[in-house]
């Protein structure tokens, strides 16, 4: 059933950097070598991680389109996520009126005056409404007066990440050569998308030395989302839960349905999928009774078909009627979406935690340069604290109607692992309360 072209080393260990049997291993490190399932579990757990690495970060722009599609058909529009912080640019010339009745609440809110911005995350609601001056509808006009996207995906991640994991030390100088020389086409400050096998247009030399820096990254328990944090779970263990779910049909031919991604990476969800498991909060959400568990991911048709191409797996057999089907179509450029927002006079604050590698700072920064607007001010420090003991909670570079920032020490999640720092930059940059 696979079929690689590329057959591992047949002394591959079980973590990298061995050369070769006699090679002594590093200290704490297994000393077994891979059988030929381990092996393949590795290949086919990392490609799954990296992939469902990239799903995640793109969930917002595959929901967006599985809402044109179902408006497309006549179908009810799943209600917008308060959260979601960008949309896929198929999604800006959505009929107006699918959103009526599901967003009173919110537009009753959001269109009355005020000083400060309307904090609207959803990747829907700005695009469609399109600032300002899209719609002459005053009963559902959306007074939006800012855009505000923390740590979101862009299409300058790809070199900027591995950029970030060298600079940080996490892997070593022999990987990011031969990254770098595997992939010529990858320039600093232009775009290059997270690339992978199966992933852009990436060639199989480019694909195969991401795949190894990504590699190195999980069976060193690095966590990509917080560097600086601790990695909750065992990556071999997950890789082989998962590769087993996958491999166990429910019925010949096809997939259990939902498979739920074992690897979290590094992020502890046990307490998150107990609690939606529990049977009085599925019944308040009104849970599909027929799915007997709940997982805080699961794979899609969509990264199912790209995963087999990458093993050579007959893709028939990775689908299943009830697979989560999302269009496979999906785009990381999210530059011409702030361009025409801005155009409509929205403004916009693009902030990112500088310890976060898969959606990382240095990536943030070329997607903003590259909207090509004037610099308004030099790099500066912003701060947080009492008036004696100030600290430095990161950088804002201000352009003409954007800004970026960072908050230092911050993850993916800039709120839980900075909340002071959080609050002061929510302060100062998106409510623009404060001076600084």
């Amino acid at each position: 059933m696979f079929q690689r072209s590329d057959p591992l080393n047949e002394t591959l260990p079980l973590t990298r950097g061995l050369r070769s049997r006699q090679t002594l291993p590093a200290a704490g490190r297994s000393r077994r070598l891979l059988s030929t399932t381990g092996r393949r579990f590795i290949r086919y757990g990392v490609a799954c991680l990296l992939f469902l690495a990239v799903e995640d970060l793109m969930v917002t722009l595959q929901r967006s389109l599985q809402t044109e599609n179902l408006i497309r058909k006549g179908e009810r529009t799943p209600e917008p996520t308060v959260m979601e912080d960008s949309a896929d640019a198929e999604t800006q010339d959505l009929p107006h009126e699918a959103f009526q009745g599901s967003t009173d609440e919110i537009v009753a809110l959001a269109g009355k005056p005020s000083d400060y911005t309307a904090r609207l995350f959803s990747g829907y609601l700005p695009l469609n409404n399109g600032g300002n001056a899209a719609t002459t509808d005053k009963a559902h006009h959306i007074n939006l007066k800012k855009f505000v996207v923390g740590n979101g995906v862009n299409e300058f991640l790809g070199l900027s990440s591995a950029m970030f994991a060298y600079y940080h030390g996490l892997v070593s100088t022999e990987q990011y050569q031969k990254y770098r020389a595997s992939c010529p086409d990858l320039h600093e400050f232009e775009k290059s998308p997270i690339v992978a096998p199966g992933l852009g247009d990436a060639s199989p030399e480019c694909s195969s030395a991401t795949l190894d820096i990504f590699t190195t990254l999980i069976y060193d328990r690095i966590n990509a989302y917080d560097v600086y944090s601790s990695c909750a779970g065992s990556p071999k263990e997950d890789i082989q839960r998962l590769v087993k779910e996958i491999l166990t049909p429910s019925t010949p031919g096809k997939l259990p349905h939902p498979i739920g991604n074992t690897m979290d990476l590094c992020l502890d969800t046990k307490h998150l999928e107990s609690y939606f498991n529990l049977a009085e909060v599925r019944n308040a959400i009104h849970a599909n009774p027929a799915l007997a568990h709940w997982s805080s991911n699961a794979l899609t048709t969509a990264s199912m078909e790209s995963l087999g191409s990458i093993l050579g797996v007959d893709h028939p057999m990775l689908q299943h009627p009830q697979m989560l089907k999302y269009t496979p179509t999906l785009s990381a450029e999210v530059t011409p979406l702030w361009r025409k927002l801005l155009a409509s006079g929205v403004k916009g604050v693009i902030y990112h935690g500088d310890a976060d590698l898969i959606c990382n700072a240095v990536g943030g920064l070329w997607a903003v340069e590259s909207l090509g607007v004037p610099r308004l001010a030099p790099r500066s420090a912003w701060t947080y604290g009492e008036k004696d003991s100030k600290q430095t909670g990161g950088f804002v570079e201000a352009f003409e109607g954007i800004s970026y920032l960072t908050v230092k020490g911050a993850g993916y999640l800039v709120p839980m692992t900075q909340p002071e720092e959080a609050k002061q930059m929510l302060d100062l940059f998106v409510l623009n309360d404060l001076e600084y």
